[in-house]
């Protein structure tokens, strides 16, 4: 693992990254990994216990620290991880990176940066993964409000309804979206299922290859699940990145177009 490598400095906060690359010669395809914690905790260190799964894949991970709530509000953790794309689109290379086979992933918080960063980049990534994501950021920010227990990273912005709209990936599906791959437990007490049932439906819907991966678990962090169903959601990663022709995986044309929702 390559630590702490500078990616971003911003008003004096220090954006770091951290790499986890595969044994062989590259260069990899490289998975962007967004910690979860509600945009008020975690850290990349988290990414570690993910990272041996995905580099059995093939996939480097590339892990970056974002501002949090205390440190900013809202959009700043998404600047934050756009910036750290651009980071691995033009310094990846040096560390064995591919440039041109970058998926932007994360869980719960971070799955809805990773889906915020591959909607909104003007050179978007090759593919998206989101496990347990916010899909409608918008709705869950109207349900937190109404429940008294409003979301601090969104109402100290400047705009919190605006913000909450343009970042939510149910408002930003259009065609040409990236391949996006959803798993999402279907009791999910943190993040709604049925938001993810309506991003899946809309990308597809608008052409954009998409599949929904429901696991049979009433957890939310990875964790929580049942460790068959978490080795499920690592199983259709890898197809589905394969066919979107990220990992080295013979891929017909009807797999590239997939769109399913699978248990």
């Amino acid at each position: 693992m390559i630590a702490d490598l500078a990616y971003r400095e911003v008003r004096g906060w220090h954006g770091a990254i951290d790499l986890y690359v595969p044994e062989g010669p590259g260069p990899h395809p490289v998975l962007i990994y967004f910690h979860g914690g509600g945009w008020r905790m975690g850290s990349k260190a988290s990414a570690a216990q993910h990272a041996g799964a995905w580099n059995a894949m093939g996939l480097a991970v590339a892990a970056p620290a974002y501002r949090l709530a205390g440190a900013a509000p809202a959009p700043a953790a998404a600047d934050d991880a756009l910036a750290a794309l651009e980071w691995v689109r033009e310094h990846g290379t040096g560390h064995g990176l591919d440039a041109g086979r970058i998926v932007a992933a994360g869980h719960s918080a971070g799955g809805l940066l990773a889906l915020a960063t591959a909607y909104r980049a003007a050179d978007p990534p090759a593919a998206v993964v989101a496990w347990n994501a916010q899909c409608d950021l918008a709705r869950y920010r109207e349900e937190r409000l109404t429940a008294g227990d409003p979301v601090a990273w969104l109402e100290e912005a400047d705009d919190p309804e605006g913000v909450a709209l343009s970042l939510s990936p149910l408002h930003a599906v259009r065609p040409g979206l990236p391949p996006t791959l959803l798993v999402h437990s279907d009791r999910d007490p943190r993040a709604p299922y049925r938001d993810a049932v309506l991003l899946e439906q809309a990308l597809v819907a608008s052409g954009v290859p998409a599949e929904l991966v429901t696991m049979c678990s009433d957890g939310h962090l990875t964790a929580e699940h049942p460790p068959a169903e978490v080795a499920r959601g690592h199983d259709r990663t890898r197809l589905f990145l394969g066919w979107q022709g990220v990992l080295n995986a013979p891929a017909s044309p009807a797999q590239k177009s997939l769109h399913m929702t699978t248990r």
